[in-house]
């Protein structure tokens, strides 16, 4: 799924740049070698980093 149209990161660039240390939708932006642009995306991403850091998937969401 994309997640930033102006950048074209998909979910899958998103999740493995934030598991190899981005804190930050701007760090995410960074390690995937873009910078922000139209800042569309970027509740999307901190949405995705805090899902990550309590380690809640959509999967256990829905299970639960």
């Amino acid at each position: 799924m994309i997640v930033c149209l102006c950048n074209r990161l998909n979910d899958k660039s998103v999740r493995q740049a934030i598991q190899t240390g981005a804190q930050k939708a701007e760090d995410v932006h960074a390690s995937c070698g873009v910078e922000v642009s139209c800042g569309g995306c970027l509740n999307h991403i901190e949405g995705m980093l805090r899902e990550i850091e309590t380690g809640d998937t959509l999967r256990e969401t829905v299970a639960a």
